[in-house]
Parts: structure tokens; sequence; C-alpha cells
């Protein structure tokens, strides 16, 4: 339990302390032909692997477990929170031979973020910037992919855009 309070604990003052700069992530499947509206910068750092980090008799296991920060202008917002369709990843950052790290986290994330973020965490985020259900992910930058104790996390920044 401690080690899973560890990788939680980096994981947020990654998200705390990381820059303007955000980092993020997006649905992946649906790609919406054009999107309009402001543009809103992010921040993502996932854990997309981990060993089971053993307690007793008990894993612990933190995949899937998102830190999501956003930014228009001066304004800032963020959320903790766990992500179904990271946890079901089956690969590590890299989906398959053929792929980059680049190409992997844009096949995952770049499109409708619907599949990976919560719609309650989408509300709390994006309500006074458009439509939730029609924030995407039109840009992946800066992406990063380590493992620190059998964890493995990804992150990236990027830029969020809303589908008309």
């Amino acid at each position: 339990m401690r080690r899973a309070g560890v990788v939680l604990a980096v994981v947020s003052v990654v998200f705390l302390l990381s820059d303007s700069d955000v980092r993020g992530g997006a649905g992946g499947l649906v790609v919406p032909p054009k999107t309009t509206g402001p543009a809103v910068s992010f921040t993502v750092v996932t854990v997309i692997a981990d060993t089971a980090v053993v307690n007793g008799d008990h894993p612990v296991l933190t995949k899937g477990q998102t830190a999501l920060r956003v930014q228009k202008s001066g304004t800032f917002d963020g959320a903790l929170f766990f992500s179904g369709r990271v946890f079901s990843f089956n690969q590590g950052c890299i989906i398959t031979p053929g792929f980059t790290l680049q190409s992997s986290t844009e096949e995952r994330f770049k499109g409708l973020m619907d599949l990976w973020v919560p719609f309650g965490v989408r509300s709390q985020l994006f309500l006074k910037l458009g439509d939730p259900n029609k924030a995407a992910v039109t840009d992946i930058n800066d992406i990063a992919c380590s493992t620190v104790d059998g964890v493995t996390s990804l992150s990236f920044t990027g830029t969020i855009q809303f589908a008309p």
C-alpha cells in the first residue's frame, strides 16, 4: 500500500508542479472532422502498466490512475481520476512493432476524450469552455515514457478543442 501511495504522490506532484505547458490525452477512436472554439492546453500523466505491488498478501495496482491538467489563458484546473480505457491497455508505451511512441500515443489518445476521461471529469474541466461531450485532443507533443519500480507512466502535452 505504501508503494501505491508513493506512485500517486509522484503523479500528484508532477501534476501540481508542472509548468503552464500542459500534457494531455484523448479518446483515440473517433477523430472529429472539424473542431472549433477555444484551444485549451493540457498535460496528462497516466500509469499505463504496473506490476503488482504486494502489500502483505494483497496486490495493489495503480494502472489507469491519471492526472489531467488543463489551461486556458491564465486559468488552470485539473483532476486525478481512474481511466478504465487506460487500465485496459495490454501493451506498454508502444502498441506494437512498427509504431513509434508518437504514433502509439496518438492512436490511443487523439480524438474525442469520452472513452478515456469520465464525464464527471470532463464536465468539471470543460463546462465553461464548450460541450464536455465534444472535447477532442487535436494535437499531442512532448511525449515521455518512464518506468520506475515496475510502474510505467506515459506523459504528454497537447491541445484540446471542441467538435461542433
